[in-house]
């Protein structure tokens, strides 16, 4: 009897142990998962630096740190057609608590390799058990069809300013906090859901569309009179008045009509990104531009030009897609 209840307490005291025990960096890391074996200048905050000839994401106490991220750590899990969410019942019975749940999941995450929090996660949550990322969704677009919204209208960086100012403010000293998404998947070529940003701004009614009017303005001074535009596009108008009032603007099969194309996104990219980082270092200078997660195929390379000048990290989305989608892509868009 004695032995009997000797086994059943220590295997009690074991299985206690297993639930009650935080996540936590294996040794050889910091607390944020940072390797021991590299010591760089430590801010208390994670940046990115380049150690030989490779960059890296540094943790706040000054370590390079590999994140292998987990998007959609959250409580609620997927409904079902008709709004039931079963994971959350489950997770309800059995954790009881939010919190609980949490730190459950960061045993899991650190047992199974993962050390950060990605997107469309209950990051609220993870706070000071596990490197996390927020998603600002700045873009004001959306994701099924690609919409974006009028971009340079004044109208825009207030509602940047207000989302940066609600989201990131809370933020600005938390250490676990890796860095922001500016949004995911945004439309800056032809891709499955339309052609050309080019095609798409020229359709807007230019009367009530500031995005329209600055394509107008940025075609004008490139082009200065409207028989120097006609070598590349398609035109009936007589002047730029005439040119304001039409809803599409067919290209010739020309090199510089393809140029003035890809560098109207690139100029949408350079208003996106400037106007982002701008707002976001304004209220957060210590967390990480984590760029906007392109899909990788359809970025435009001026876009990924503009991008570069206000991120700290480029962030992309890659897709082994099969050769058949691959040429599909290509013949949208050639450049």
């Amino acid at each position: 009897m004695a032995r009997f209840f000797s086994c059943f307490v220590i295997i009690a005291l074991l299985a206690l142990a297993d639930t009650s025990a935080l996540a936590g960096a294996p040794a050889g890391f910091d607390k944020y998962y940072g390797s021991l074996k590299t010591t760089v200048k430590a801010t208390g905050f994670f940046r990115v630096d380049k150690i030989g000839e490779q960059w890296w994401l540094i943790t706040p106490e000054g370590h390079p740190f590999f994140s292998t991220g987990i998007n959609v750590v959250n409580m609620s899990g997927t409904g079902t057609s008709k709004g039931v969410h079963h994971y959350k019942q489950a997770a309800e019975k059995i954790y009881g608590t939010p919190e609980a749940w949490a730190e459950a999941q960061a045993r899991r995450c650190d047992k199974w390799g993962w050390n950060t929090i990605g997107c469309w996660s209950n990051w609220q949550l993870f706070k000071n058990r596990m490197p996390y990322t927020v998603l600002l969704s700045v873009g004001n677009h959306d994701w099924l069809s690609g919409k974006m919204t009028d971009i340079f209208a004044p109208e825009y960086r207030l509602s940047v300013r207000r989302k940066v100012k609600d989201t990131a403010g809370p933020l600005v000293n938390d250490p676990w906090l890796v860095g922001y998404w500016l949004d995911n998947e945004m439309k800056w070529g032809p891709d499955h859901r339309g052609g050309h940003l080019f095609d798409i701004a020229f359709a807007k009614p230019a009367k009530s569309n500031a995005t329209k009017r600055t394509l107008l303005a940025f075609l004008e001074r490139r082009y200065k009179t409207i028989e120097a535009l006609q070598e590349d596009f398609v035109t009936d108008a007589e002047t730029w008045e005439e040119l304001s009032q039409s809803k599409s603007l067919e290209s010739r099969d020309t090199k510089a009509a393809m140029k003035t194309r890809l560098d109207w996104a690139g100029k949408v990219a350079e208003r996106f990104f400037s106007v982002t980082d701008e707002e976001l270092r304004a209220v957060d200078h210590n967390h990480l531009n984590l760029g906007a997660r392109f899909i990788a195929q359809c970025v435009p390379r001026p876009v990924i030009a503009a991008a570069g000048k206000h991120v700290d990290v480029m962030s992309i989305n890659y897709y082994n897609w099969d050769m058949l989608v691959e040429m599909f892509i290509q013949n949208l868009s050639p450049d």
